[in-house]
């Protein structure tokens, strides 16, 4: 296991999922975001994140943030609807 080999401290955070649901409600975040944004508020640690609401909520929380790598190019959906429209106007490949 990784952990036996990294100085890598692995905690086992509260059971109880009202903390949780608190944060979710108050930072208006799911609580899958919130499940991050709980430990890391709760033991001052900083988060690093692509998703920039819970960038932002993060920030409000007085989160610190870490830079990372930037997010991986997204097409926009109305790119994307448009590509398909043309390729479905094009005429038939082949004899």
């Amino acid at each position: 296991m990784l952990a036996n080999i990294l100085p890598i401290h692995i905690a086992a955070d509260e059971l109880d999922p009202h903390p949780l649901v608190d944060v979710a409600r108050r930072h208006q975040l799911s609580a899958y975001d919130a499940a991050y944004l709980a430990p890391a508020a709760r033991q001052g640690l900083a988060l690093t994140t692509h998703d920039s609401q819970l960038a932002a909520r993060a920030t409000t929380a007085g989160v610190q943030l870490l830079s990372g790598p930037p997010p991986p190019a997204r097409q926009q959906a109305s790119t994307v609807a448009a590509s398909v429209t043309a390729a479905s106007a094009a005429p038939p490949l082949g004899p």
